[in-house]
């Protein structure tokens, strides 16, 4: 989950990415045991965008850009990294002004979905998993931890959302070191 290698012996150096998996982990892991592979699952997710569109288009039914994806994991980093202190980063195009007060960031683990609001809107990152059916009880015990957790959000009626905010992710971000920009892609 977290890049090796660091300065001084047992001394990591965390980079946004790291930072945001753990932000991940603590926001979606129910146990220790499911931590690596939830943290995986949620960070993959994704949201897909239109990079290029001519602002005259139809936004329902656009004839101009290429699509584009961008992870829930690149996207939370990217706005751990500009909140750092001494930020050199760049804002986003997709998430709007990563500046603003008006930010929240849910995961909703038991559903395998994550999004990030930004003065109102919000951009919304799912995961493309199949329904998958357990017919007998037993299944349930021989699935590896990864399935049990793609297939908990058809199997569960409990919907678990965690939210942070603007203020937690200053924080998060005030123990990074300052980072240029082409650090963080």
């Amino acid at each position: 989950m977290i890049a090796k290698g660091g300065r001084g012996r047992s001394a990591p150096h965390l980079s946004a990415l790291d930072t945001s998996r753990l932000v991940i982990t603590l926001m979606s892991a129910e146990a220790l045991s499911e931590a690596p592979e939830i943290t995986r699952l949620i960070g993959n997710t994704e949201c897909q965008y239109l990079e290029g569109m001519d602002p005259d288009d139809d936004p329902e039914h656009p004839t101009t850009g290429t699509l584009e994806s961008i992870r829930f994991e690149d996207a939370l980093a990217q706005l751990i990294a500009f909140r750092a202190p001494s930020s050199q980063s760049v804002g986003s195009p997709v998430l709007g002004d990563l500046g603003s007060d008006a930010l929240f960031v849910r995961v909703t683990a038991t559903r395998l979905t994550a999004e990030i609001e930004i003065d109102g809107s919000t951009v919304e990152f799912q995961h493309g998993y199949d329904e998958y059916v357990v017919t007998d009880p037993n299944d349930w015990a021989r699935l590896s931890i990864r399935e049990r957790l793609e297939r908990r959000p058809v199997l569960e009626g409990m919907k678990v959302t965690r939210q942070i905010d603007h203020l937690a992710i200053k924080k998060i971000a005030s123990g990074l070191p300052a980072q240029k920009a082409e650090e963080i892609e």
